[in-house]
């Protein structure tokens, strides 16, 4: 799973969002779930990686 974060790409407040297509888009400043096309000018700011080998390591869970 990872989640994406897209800087100023909220249609409401131009607040940052974070997400994926499965779970939709979240702005935590409006408290609002986007779709994808929703978003303004939607631009990778960073992508989270949830199931990184270091992060496994680091909470003692088998690579």
């Amino acid at each position: 799973m990872y989640i994406k974060i897209y800087k100023e790409a909220c249609p409401i407040c131009d607040g940052h969002v974070k997400g994926n297509f499965s779970y939709k888009y979240h702005c935590e400043a409006c408290m609002i779930l986007f779709d994808y096309k929703d978003l303004k000018k939607p631009l990778v700011e960073h992508e989270v990686v949830t199931d990184h080998p270091t992060i496994r390591k680091r909470l003692n869970k088998k690579v």
